[in-house]
């Protein structure tokens, strides 16, 4: 079922996609959108949603709105408006990639996006847009960050570093994170 116009669900039936690439919400921005939905959820930023079969419910997926999702809750909105795309698996995982370009995703999220496709790395380039080289560094960064399982403010940014850490075994990599952690706090 696909809507030439925009529908108010139910947030109830709305369910983040399990692939969204985000590695955790940007909670700035979604304090930010419930603020202003405070006065009413703007149709002119409707979520994109697939129908899904959740629990053996009706359900709806979304690929499109996450953080307008989250922060809908936060303003205690019963209903947000919605575009319905029937889609299959595939597009869908690439829509949530391709969604997100408007919002940025970090490059260690684009890398998690690439690593976890089921794609070659050539493929995922061409059906994304992206440069091979560079999504071959943000997959290396992605991997490292989450092998060596350190969270730090500043290790998001500093993706780059992560994919020359790539080159070294694998057992090495939370002691070399660690140690350029330290070496940024010098």
């Amino acid at each position: 079922m696909n809507t030439d116009a925009i529908v108010l669900l139910d947030i109830t039936v709305l369910y983040p996609h399990p692939n969204n690439p985000r590695i955790e919400p940007r909670m700035d921005i979604v304090e930010q959108l419930a603020e202003r939905m405070k006065n009413g959820f703007d149709p002119s930023h409707a979520l994109i949603v697939r129908p899904k079969r959740i629990d053996g419910m009706g359900a709806y997926e979304v690929i499109s709105g996450h953080h307008r999702l989250l922060a809908a809750e936060r303003a205690d909105l019963a209903e947000v408006p919605c575009w319905v795309r029937e889609m299959p698996d595939d597009e869908a995982y690439m829509q949530l990639v391709l969604c997100n370009t408007q919002s940025e995703l970090h490059p260690l999220e684009e890398g998690k996006h690439a690593a976890e496709s089921g794609m070659d790395l050539k493929a995922y380039a061409e059906a994304s847009g992206k440069v091979r080289k560079t999504l071959s560094d943000k997959v290396m960064a992605w991997r490292v960050w989450s092998v060596a399982d350190i969270r730090h403010d500043g290790l998001r940014d500093s993706w780059s570093q992560l994919s020359v850490i790539h080159a070294a075994p694998e057992w090495l990599w939370p002691a070399l994170v660690a140690q350029m952690i330290e070496g940024e706090h010098k």
